[in-house]
C-alpha cells in the first residue's frame, strides 16, 4: 500500500512537518452535550483553557 504523506514529501514526512503554527491555545471553552439515557443536556468540559506546542499532541477522551 503507497503511503501518500511519505511519498508526497520525498520520503521524509514533509507534509506532516509544521512550519507555520508554533502553538495552539483555547479559553474558556464549555462543551454540553446531550445525555444518552435521560436526553438532558450534561457539560463534559467547563470552562477549560489549554495550549497545544508544536510537535505535540493532545487527545480529549472519554466514555465510549
Amino acid at each position: 500500500m503507497l503511503d501518500i504523506e511519505n511519498a508526497a514529501g520525498g520520503g521524509d514526512y514533509a507534509k506532516l512537518t509544521n512550519k507555520n503554527v508554533r502553538s495552539f491555545g483555547w479559553k474558556g471553552v464549555t462543551v454540553t452535550v446531550k445525555d444518552r439515557h435521560s436526553q438532558q443536556p450534561k457539560t463534559i468540559l467547563s470552562d477549560v483553557n489549554g495550549i497545544v506546542k508544536s510537535g505535540e499532541l493532545l487527545a480529549l477522551m472519554g466514555p465510549s
